[in-house]
């Protein structure tokens, strides 16, 4: 018996972007799985160097998520030739043709730039400007029953207190794109220094396009924290992208980053892949069915509102994994030490990371002429620079229409498409997330364990010998200033 959600999908026909990242693949995955019986599922995809959009298509659908998936759903699935950045969304005459042809109900927007300091205008043409044409793309399809944009939960983020509204931006959105004075293309936009990215801006100003542009449509704007692993599906842990947390708890469980700037106190905002594409599922479907045409909904999706965890509870729990679980790519033993002082950092950084890389770049340079130590090492300053704003504060989120939407839900959806954040164990999922990080980026499967633990061992001797000549020396030499 197909549940209610699954009724509602059944012969649509779903519009995605995004497809080849993270969550748009979990999404595509996740669809093709649990509504076996939706009609299509239409990718835009643009040309990437020699690769078709038929070819990427083909790439995305060969990840292993998609080995559970039935062979004839993915034949549902057809790509289009399209580029967000281009006017028009880059469609050809026959690709629009075909896109108002095919009776398409549900659109998911999903694809974005999510790097935090790209230039403005780079930013702006991929998660603003869009907007505009995908809303004006729908406003010709007869069919369109939900139209969900994913934003982030920081769009927001010089406010305190974080409700699950649009926020009026001060900017006059038919004048986005400007000319600086030299003649070059750029942007000025007034209040952008309240945000501490382009991302997190250009977001900003697509939420306010989509509540200034948006008449008839029935439109949901989601936003998600940090998303990370998979709780549960495709397996628990399942990841193949890393950004923001993931990338430093990366580079320090390879031993390249050894200090964080980190305030332990505060909330640690991560939601699972698996149940942010689960909620989004179910957003599309009481978007449909609550028929308010030009109505705009928006749904914060979090884990501090319900589930919270401070960033001392998430790198103790990590840490501990990462020494029970240790990888046998690590090029030093895992240590990790957090500060919440800008200056103490610093001198960390200085002495734990850029010493210790110079010293490997002196040591090395004979046989390789290599500077990676190095690289990394400013790779991780620059990383702390950009994320030091979330790691050093936490907001006050308002989900009532998220938690609404779950208590609607029949109890069969909710074992299908579950996105109760309350349900999450934190010990055991970090400790999935770390083993994940370890089996899909990092391609250290089980059988590696035993040699990762005794290369774990020689890299501790070497670690605690470092740390005595380390102290040895500074001992001397306060000894020698008193004496002298």
């Amino acid at each position: 018996m197909a549940t209610t959600l699954q009724k509602f999908y059944q012969g649509k026909v779903v519009l995605l972007t995004g497809a080849s990242g993270f969550l748009g693949k979990m999404l595509l995955m996740k669809l093709l799985l649990s509504c076996p019986d939706i009609k299509r599922i239409i990718v835009l995809l643009r040309r990437k160097n020699e690769d078709s959009c038929s070819d990427r298509l083909s790439k995305i659908l060969s990840n292993p998520i998609f080995s559970t998936v039935p062979k004839d759903n993915l034949l549902k699935v057809v790509p289009v030739e399209a580029d967000l950045e281009q006017p028009g969304l880059g469609l050809s005459s026959e690709n629009h043709e075909l896109l108002f042809t095919s009776q398409v109900s549900v659109v998911f927007h999903v694809a974005a730039i999510v790097k935090f300091h790209e230039p403005l205008n780079t930013a702006m043409n991929t998660n603003t400007l869009p907007v505009l044409a995908i809303l004006q793309l729908c406003e010709k399809m007869p069919q369109i029953k939900a139209v969900v944009f994913v934003s982030t939960a920081y769009s927001q983020c010089p406010h305190t207190e974080i409700k699950e509204k649009v926020y009026p931006m001060d900017v006059d959105n038919r004048q986005l794109v400007e000319t600086t004075s030299d003649g070059e293309s750029g942007m000025k936009f007034r209040g952008s220094e309240k945000w501490p990215n382009t991302y997190t801006y250009s977001k900003a100003l697509a939420e306010d396009m989509i509540k200034q542009n948006n008449k008839r449509l029935p439109v949901a704007i989601f936003r998600p924290s940090m998303v990370i692993n998979a709780w549960k599906e495709p397996n628990p842990g399942w990841i193949d992208n890393i950004q923001t947390i993931t990338i430093i708890l990366y580079n320090a469980y390879l031993g390249h980053t050894r200090v964080g700037l980190f305030d332990l106190q505060k909330v640690c905002d991560l939601v699972p892949v698996d149940m942010c594409v689960n909620a989004m599922i179910a957003t599309a479907w009481e978007t449909a069915e609550s028929s308010h045409s030009g109505h705009t909904k928006v749904y914060n999706f979090v884990s501090g509102a319900q589930n919270p965890i401070s960033w001392k509870q998430y790198w103790s729990i990590c840490g501990q994994t990462i020494i029970q679980y240790p990888t046998s790519h690590a090029k030093w033993y895992y240590c990790f030490v957090t500060t919440s002082l800008w200056p103490v950092y610093l001198i960390l950084w200085f002495c734990l990371e850029l010493i210790p890389a110079s010293l490997a770049h002196v040591l090395c340079y004979c046989s390789s002429g290599s500077n990676r130590d190095i690289k990394h090492a400013l790779r991780s300053l620059r990383f702390t620079m950009a994320v030091k704003y979330f790691s050093g504060r936490d907001w006050l989120y308002h989900d009532t229409n998220l938690r609404s939407l779950l208590a609607k839900l029949t109890p069969e959806d909710r074992v299908i498409f579950n996105f109760d954040i309350k349900q999450v164990n934190w010990n055991e999922y970090l400790g999935s997330c770390v083993k994940g990080l370890r089996q899909y980026v990092l391609k250290d499967q089980i059988n590696t364990l035993p040699i990762a633990r005794k290369l774990s061992q020689l890299l501790y001797a070497l670690h605690c010998a470092l740390q005595s000549c380390f102290l040895y020396l500074c001992y001397r030499l306060v000894w020698y200033f008193a004496v002298e």
